[in-house]
């Protein structure tokens, strides 16, 4: 088959991304032909800095405005923006949503409804009475393999980000009062990913944190992601876990491929208990999911005075992070492709 997978942003490394080069790639695998399509081309050479050798050999292809008009050239399109509605005319579409969207989505006879979660399923059901299949994201687990464990707190993400915000802020804050009370006086506190608030909004970071040992690595490549996941011993979440009070649920996140990858490497992950983390972490089996600020801060003391604990969460986590692996995707993808949709 020749397949188009359509994403409309490239400037970055984030979950969506991820998931376009490493779906690509898996039809390649596979056999098919793969192509990908965004609002601007890229280089082979970038994406391969930014993701790795999964991406080598892929290139983005631009697609203009008028994408609709090249849907017909595939015998699968994929499109994964819920804003970009359009109608689709390829042989087989599929509209992958990675969020539930505000508006209301249209065109969607056209396509075969997937969501990237559970999550992502059910607030689809109930905002808008879409059903829809689930295609968890592909994680290349293999990409970040443990490294020697550092006292390191790692948090990856897009930040400054309104739709679904990381929290960062709040993150930094607690970190620095944790550090400057001397429960966590040896340990460092690293954010790594895009920034989309522009540079007020990272300078605000870097006072937030003060004197205490806050670093912040804005567009960080893989090999760099790779030193970073390896050498953290836990990885805090942020994004659902409003300080000011009950988050909505279109503010959740709606999966987490950065909380699989930190487990990959074998970070003791911890998120709040909302939305796709839920489907992730079991609680106490490689993380735990907190529901107050309070109880991230106090469960972080615990793990960075218990080894033992640490390197025992550590190894479930990482035995947890397979169940996203491109071993399972790959087998997924030939399930949808099999399956025959029901008219």
């Amino acid at each position: 088959m020749k397949i188009g997978i359509y994403c409309r942003d490239f400037r970055g490394a984030n979950g969506m991304t991820k998931a376009t080069v490493l779906t690509a790639r898996a039809f390649l695998k596979q056999g098919h032909r793969a192509e990908i399509l965004a609002e601007r081309a890229e280089s082979s050479r970038r994406l391969v800095s930014l993701f790795g050798t999964a991406a080598g050999g892929l290139a983005v292809r631009k697609a203009g405005k008028n994408v609709s008009g090249l849907t017909a050239g595939y015998d699968l399109f994929i499109n994964q923006l819920p804003g970009a509605y359009f109608p689709s005319f390829a042989k087989r579409n599929w509209l992958w949503f990675h969020a539930a969207p505000l508006d209301r989505p249209r065109h969607l006879g056209f396509y075969r409804i997937l969501a990237n979660s559970r999550y992502t399923r059910e607030r689809l059901r109930a905002r808008w009475g879409v059903p829809a299949e689930v295609l968890y994201p592909p994680a290349a687990t293999a990409d970040f393999p443990p490294l020697k464990k550092e006292r390191v707190i790692l948090s990856v993400g897009t930040f400054g980000g309104k739709a679904r915000p990381k929290n960062e802020l709040a993150m930094i804050r607690l970190f620095r009062d944790l550090h400057a009370r001397g429960d966590l006086k040896d340990w460092t506190y690293h954010l790594a990913g895009e920034l989309e608030g522009g540079p007020a909004w990272l300078g605000k970071l870097k006072a937030a944190a003060g004197k205490a040992p806050v670093s912040i690595h804005v567009g960080a490549g893989l090999a760099l992601m790779r030193r970073l996941y390896g050498r953290a011993a836990i990885l805090w979440h942020a994004c659902g876990a409003e300080p000011d009070g009950p988050c909505p649920p279109e503010g959740r996140e709606h999966f987490g491929l950065a909380l699989v990858e930190g487990m990959a490497a074998g970070c003791v992950v911890l998120a709040p208990n909302a939305g796709g983390p839920r489907e992730i972490i079991s609680q106490g089996r490689g993380g735990r999911l907190y529901s107050s600020w309070e109880k991230l801060g106090r469960w972080t003391i615990d793990l960075s005075k218990d080894g033992s604990s640490l390197r025992r969460q550590s190894r479930l986590a990482r035995k947890r992070s397979r169940n996203w692996n491109l071993v399972r995707f790959d087998g997924r993808l030939r399930e949808l492709v099999a399956a025959k949709v029901k008219k």
